[in-house]
């Protein structure tokens, strides 16, 4: 297994969120993130990244699940999936915390195996930063 590591600048491309009755502040939503990696392992640096995620969050706090695809620079891509605990703090922002896996990719990685760990927040209404970390084999 190969240890690496990186960061990721998104911006969000969609978003939909809806109250959900019940006797607190229950929403849940689906947003779509456009992202390009920086990394030292020049598989993963400046491949763009899309990241889809369902949030369930109750009182500001929650999980996030979803997928991400990564459109390497020499064309090959990997792909795979995340759990994540949300939190949101009184000023609208978002902290994303979780583990993400891979289950596939194409060309020289279409053996890809690998996991990890990441933490992202919102900088803003719209733009997010997130570091990330783990290991992979192809």
């Amino acid at each position: 297994m190969t240890d690496f590591s990186g960061t990721c600048s998104s911006k969000l491309q969609s978003q939909t969120m809806a109250s959900v009755p019940s006797s607190s502040d229950h929403q849940m939503g689906l947003s779509i993130m456009l992202g390009q990696h920086k990394s030292s392992e020049q598989k993963w640096n400046d491949a763009k990244m899309t990241y889809v995620g369902s949030t369930d969050l109750v009182d500001g706090k929650g999980d996030q699940r979803g997928h991400f695809y990564n459109a390497h620079t020499n064309g090959d891509t990997s792909y795979g999936t995340f759990d994540a605990k949300v939190s949101t703090g009184p000023d609208a922002s978002m902290t994303v915390e979780g583990e993400w896996r891979f289950s596939g990719g194409t060309g020289s990685l279409s053996k890809l195996k690998g996991r990890g760990v990441f933490k992202a927040r919102m900088t803003s209404p719209t733009d997010s930063e997130m570091t990330w970390s783990g290991s992979y084999e192809a």
